[in-house]
């Protein structure tokens, strides 16, 4: 039966570089977009003139800068809570993409490790589920074969452990020596392997 798994606490900045990189190039992005929108609209209306009322004083004006100056004046705490809620909203977004990327990592620095008793566990809100399925399946599967290769190498060393040297025929037991030799190097190579757990 698997094991269930749980996040003890709530951590949004898992991988600090990668999701600092991500939030700094979608703020650039959306300034870069506001800047954009700006240039545009002060071109469109360049040959206008707006009338303001302030303090009891009309201000006639370019039609870009003036209103631009309004808005800004008018509305910056909403700009800003905005701008905000955006960076707030882009966190919880690569928090879904950073966190299987972590988890991707640590198996993968396990595997190197010859450690194949990796399980990765996801959220239900997590992005690439199928590649951690697959990765699952993947270290399932490859345990079962090497687990069933020690077997056959144990049923090799069995067989050969029966064998008789054959006193008279020195290159018949020299081939059985390196046949036991060459079966002990396999047994060595595949025990230095964690493999995971058939109910798993």
């Amino acid at each position: 039966m698997a094991k269930k798994y749980r996040r003890r606490t709530r951590n949004f900045f898992i991988k600090k570089d990668m999701q600092g990189k991500l939030l700094y190039q979608h703020f650039l992005m959306t300034i870069l977009g506001v800047i954009v929108f700006a240039l545009i609209f002060s071109l469109l209306s360049a040959d206008n003139l707006t009338i303001t009322y302030e303090n009891q004083h009309i201000r006639i004006g370019q039609t870009p800068l003036i209103l631009l100056k309004e808005m800004l004046k008018a509305h910056w705490i909403f700009l800003m809570t905005v701008g905000l809620l955006v960076l707030a909203m882009n966190l919880i977004l690569y928090h879904r993409f950073a966190g299987p990327a972590y988890r991707f990592e640590m198996t993968f620095g396990g595997m190197v490790s010859k450690d194949l008793d990796q399980h990765i566990y996801l959220r239900s809100k997590d992005m690439m589920k199928e590649l951690a399925e697959q990765i699952n399946t993947f270290n399932q599967d490859l345990s079962d074969e090497m687990r069933t290769i020690r077997r056959h190498c144990e049923a090799v060393e069995d067989r050969l452990d029966r064998l008789e040297p054959d006193t008279k025929n020195a290159q018949a037991t020299e081939m059985l020596n390196q046949a036991r030799e060459e079966n002990r190097q396999i047994q060595n190579l595949l025990a230095a392997y964690k493999l995971k757990s058939a109910d798993k």
